[in-house]
C-alpha cells in the first residue's frame, strides 16, 4: 500500500475546491508565490484577509454549517456536503496513516524533503494566520481559556515565522538538492536498500541489481569530477532538510492539538463552526501519527516528545465529562504579539455554491 504523506491529497483537494462555497489561494491569500517570501507585514495582511473572507463567507450563509479547510494550495469554506466528503475521504487516509505510517524519511530524497517542507509551510502559514480569527469566535465560550489559547496560537504563529527564516537561508542547499545528477544519485542509493531489505524486487524495477549498481558508479564518478567532496555535502543538506521537515510537523501537531483542547473545553461549538471541531481532531489524529512515526524512526527529539504530550493533553481533555483546567503552561510570553484584526468591509467578492 502506498503510504499517505499528507491527510489532504490533491485528488480530495480538487474535490473540495469544485464543492467548496468560497476558495481562496496561497498566492492570492499570501501575495506571495512561496511561503519563504511572506514577511512580517504580509503576515498581518494575510490575517485581515481571513477576517474579511470569514465575515463575508458566514454573513452570505447565516444559517448553513460551514468548515474552513486549509489545505497546502489554499483555504476552502466548505458546506454540510463539503464536511461529509472531507470527512469520508480524509477518514480513509487517516486509517492508512494509523496503521503503515508515512513515508518514512529514509525513501525521501533530499529534494522531496525539501517540497514536503515547503507544502507543510504554506499550509502553516495560512493556518496560523486563520488560528487568531478563528479563536476570537469563541472568547465567550472559552470564557478564562481563551487568554491561554490566544497565547498559545501567537506562539505558534512565532514558530511558524521562525520556520520560514530558516527556509530562507537553505537557498543554496536546496539548489543543490534539485541537481538532476544529486537526485538520481539518492533514488539509486534508496532503490538499493528497498531492494536489501526485499521491499522492492528486481521483477517490479525491471532490471537486476547489478544495473543499478553501474548506475550508481557512473553517477559517482560523474559527481565527484565536478565536487569530490560531493557526499559529505549530500548527508549534510539531508540532515538539515530532515530536521526542517521535523520542525514543520512538530508545529503543526502543536496547533491542531491545542484546537481540539479548545473544541473539548467549549464542549459544542456554536452553530456553524461544529464542523471545525471534526476537522481539527481528524488532524491532530493524523499528525499524531506522522510525528510518532518520526520519533521511532529518527530516534526521540525534545520538540517531538513535547508536541506528543501536548496531543495527549488534548485526548484527555476531550474524555473529560467538563471542561478540565488547563494545564500549567511554562516559559515567557511570546515577545511579539500579533495585532488583533480590524473589521473591513468585503469587496467585490463573491459567495457562490459551485456545482462543477
Amino acid at each position: 500500500m502506498t503510504k499517505p504523506a499528507l491527510l489532504l491529497s490533491d485528488d480530495i483537494v480538487k474535490q473540495l475546491e469544485a464543492i467548496s462555497l468560497y476558495q481562496a489561494l496561497f498566492p492570492e491569500l499570501a501575495g506571495a508565490e512561496q511561503p519563504w517570501e511572506v514577511d512580517y507585514n504580509s503576515f498581518q495582511d494575510l490575517r485581515y484577509k481571513f477576517h474579511e473572507i470569514e465575515d463575508g463567507v458566514r454573513a452570505a450563509y447565516p444559517d448553513r454549517e460551514i468548515t474552513c479547510v486549509i489545505a497546502g494550495k489554499g483555504a476552502f469554506w466548505l458546506p454540510q456536503s463539503g464536511l461529509d466528503l472531507y470527512r469520508d475521504q480524509v477518514g480513509k487516509n487517516l486509517k492508512a496513516l494509523k496503521e503503515d505510517g508515512p513515508m518514512p524519511v529514509w525513501q525521501l530524497t533530499t529534494a522531496e524533503m525539501f517540497a514536503n517542507h515547503i507544502g507543510n509551510l504554506r499550509q502553516l502559514v495560512m493556518a496560523a494566520a486563520h488560528d487568531m480569527v478563528l479563536l476570537n469566535q469563541f472568547k465567550e465560550s472559552l470564557g478564562n481559556n481563551h487568554t491561554f489559547l490566544n497565547r498559545e496560537f501567537e506562539n505558534s504563529e512565532l514558530h511558524v515565522r521562525g520556520l520560514l527564516d530558516e527556509l530562507k537561508e537553505q537557498g543554496a542547499h536546496l539548489s543543490f538538492s534539485l541537481s538532476e545528477n544529486i537526485m538520481l544519485a539518492e533514488r539509486c542509493r534508496i532503490t538499493q536498500e528497498l531492494l536489501s531489505r526485499g521491499e522492492l524486487t528486481s521483477k517490479q524495477l525491471g532490471y537486476d541489481e547489478k544495473t543499478l549498481e553501474e548506475a550508481i558508479k557512473i553517477l559517482d564518478s560523474r559527481l565527484k569530477k565536478r565536487m569530490p567532496t560531493y557526499q559529505r555535502r549530500i548527508m549534510a543538506v539531508h540532515s538539515q532538510a530532515k530536521d526542517l521537515l521535523r520542525g514543520g510537523e512538530v508545529t503543526q501537531l502543536t496547533r491542531v492539538s491545542r484546537w481540539d483542547m479548545a473544541y473539548a473545553f467549549i464542549g459544542k461549538p456554536p452553530k456553524g463552526y461544529q464542523g471545525q471541531a471534526v476537522a481539527a481532531y481528524m488532524e491532530r489524529e493524523g499528525m499524531t501519527a506522522v510525528v510518532a512515526s518520526r520519533e521511532e524512526e529518527l530516534g526521540a527529539s525534545e520538540k517531538g516528545k513535547e508536541a506528543l504530550v501536548i496531543a495527549q493533553e488534548a485526548v484527555e481533555a476531550r474524555k473529560a465529562p467538563e471542561a478540565a483546567p488547563i494545564p500549567a503552561v511554562e516559559g515567557a510570553p511570546p515577545q511579539a504579539q500579533a495585532p488583533k484584526p480590524e473589521k473591513k468591509r468585503v469587496r467585490g467578492m463573491a459567495f457562490l455554491d459551485r456545482k462543477r
